[in-house]
């Protein structure tokens, strides 16, 4: 296919990943055109306006009154002093197999990546279509409408579970309940709301009752209970309109781990892993390692 064609080249302003090579190689190529020619050898610290807003908003951010020009003065040596130790640190090597250095330099190279991603707005037709292919995601949650009798273990020990279960049978249904700290009816809750009301256990089981009956003993944290479920609700699809805040959210998010782990795989592609050889395969933890690096040693 040409790469003349007018769509092919729309898409390509719009990837991302392109975005971030440019970009990348616009730092790479301005650090090299304002950089010292030898940044380790040089003995010049510049702080700039910049580097003083950035003090001051630093220090206004915490709440605290206009400082004086000592604490202007002690915040500019504070900065002078970190360059120092930095450039010091550098030029012995410190920098050099240090774990904590390396994790935060690859964190930065992430951060750096999602924050490109963000670049480009989505449009609202970009949000539809993600949103209709994901739809399930935003689903509210079934509910449930009930109402319980309680039958507390410590005012009948292990035979609060035969009491309830004795009132559950009785034609005339539960009567002789204990008094619960809560609610004795709840209408359309969620399973993560009666979680963390009753328990795990009663939560999930409320919902595979029968409405219409009183049912039960069903056990929760703090006893058993006779319930009667009045009506059940399913899931609501929500549409587009209800919940474009939350679709536009979770598409950033989906697009930004995307855009870093599309970075790191083309940057991993310059890069050749050598894996050491195990010479007693049954005691080596092998079989993780070799996979992780097939296809890697030539």
């Amino acid at each position: 296919m040409s790469h003349s064609n007018p769509s092919f080249l729309k898409r390509l302003v719009c990837e991302p990943l392109l975005h971030f090579v440019l970009i990348g190689a616009a730092l790479f190529f301005i650090g090299n055109r304002t950089a010292p020619e030898d940044a380790s050898a040089s003995n010049e610290i510049v702080i700039t306006e910049g580097d003083i807003n950035q003090m001051l908003v630093s220090w206004q951010a915490q709440g605290r009154p206009p400082p004086s020009a000592e604490a202007i003065r002690s915040m500019v040596e504070g900065k002078v002093r970190e360059e120092v130790l930095y450039r010091e640190a550098i030029a012995m090597g410190l920098d050099k197999e240090d774990t904590i250095v390396k994790r935060r330099l690859a964190q930065k190279m992430d951060f750096l990546a999602e924050d490109l991603s963000s670049l480009q707005e989505p449009t609202a037709e970009e949000l539809r279509k993600w949103f209709e292919a994901h739809r399930d995601e935003f689903a509210q949650p079934p509910r449930v409408s009930f109402h319980h009798v309680y039958y507390s273990f410590d005012a009948h020990g292990k035979e609060a579970r035969a009491i309830a279960a004795r009132e559950v049978a009785a034609a005339a249904g539960p009567q002789n309940g204990d008094r619960f700290m809560f609610q004795n009816s709840y209408a359309e809750r969620t399973e993560a709301e009666l979680y963390s009301i009753f328990g795990p256990a009663f939560a999930h089981d409320l919902f595979t009752l029968e409405p219409g009956r009183w049912v039960g003993p069903v056990e929760s944290a703090y006893g058993w209970h006779a319930v009667f479920v009045e009506r059940k609700s399913p899931p609501v699809l929500p549409a587009f309109a209800e919940v474009e805040e939350d679709v536009k959210a979770a598409y950033l998010a989906a697009r930004r781990t995307e855009f870093r782990e599309e970075a790191y795989r083309v940057m991993r592609e310059k890069y050749k892993v050598v894996l050491p050889k195990f010479e007693a395969p049954a005691a080596a933890p092998d079989a993780a390692v070799r996979e992780q690096g097939s296809g890697d040693a030539s």
